[in-house]
């Protein structure tokens, strides 16, 4: 048995290694944004695909993007346990950061970022879904423990035909929210099959 199967099993404590796991998945993700708007590579023009080192900052940015995913599995092979109190700090995160961003770009380019203070979690993407799945995550937890393993297999299967879906017709789009959810139930549905054949 793997030693991070002895610590789902034995008790609520958490793998050293998985919590640094977490730790490098939220570096990426940094590391992603940050070579995506500051080279513009989120959309490749003429003149940054001449550049020498394209190749491997999309490399590098491809890498990075792999963090979410990383996260929230994580996340999901855990279980979220939804509490008030960190909801409530997370949203105090949020707007502080957002605060300090505005600001810094009043005072470095004259920008007044008056829809980032107003609506902070709007400005990533990632936060606002996963803040929504934080909230739902009593009842996901619920729905997963009280369906069966085969249920709970098509719930998945047909999330992932919706994210395949969402490739080619995007008039159900709802942001990343799917995602996480998919990736979260995933995660969950990988421990209790794993865990279960040991």
């Amino acid at each position: 048995m793997s030693p991070m199967i002895k610590v789902v099993k034995n008790g609520k404590g958490r793998n050293s290694s998985v919590e640094l796991l977490r730790v490098v998945s939220m570096i990426f993700i940094i590391i992603h944004h940050f070579l995506s708007r500051n080279y513009g590579l989120y959309v490749i023009s003429n003149e940054l695909a001449e550049q020498d080192d394209v190749l491997l900052k999309l490399l590098v940015q491809q890498v990075g993007g792999l963090g979410v995913p990383c996260f929230m599995f994580i996340s999901g092979y855990y279980s979220m346990t939804f509490r008030k109190e960190r909801f409530v700090d997370m949203i105090i995160q949020c707007f502080m950061y957002a605060l300090i961003g505005a600001i810094g770009l009043y005072i470095f380019y004259s920008i007044i970022a008056w829809q980032t203070v107003l609506f902070p979690i709007n400005c990533w993407w990632f936060i606002a879904a996963y803040l929504v799945v934080y909230m739902l995550s009593p009842g996901l937890n619920y729905m997963f423990e009280n369906l069966s393993g085969k249920s709970n297999g098509l719930i998945i299967v047909f999330l992932y035909f919706l994210l395949i879906g969402d490739f080619f017709e995007h008039s159900a789009r709802i942001g990343g929210f799917m995602v996480l959810v998919t990736i979260y139930l995933s995660a969950k549905f990988i421990k209790k099959i794993y865990c279960d054949t040991l």
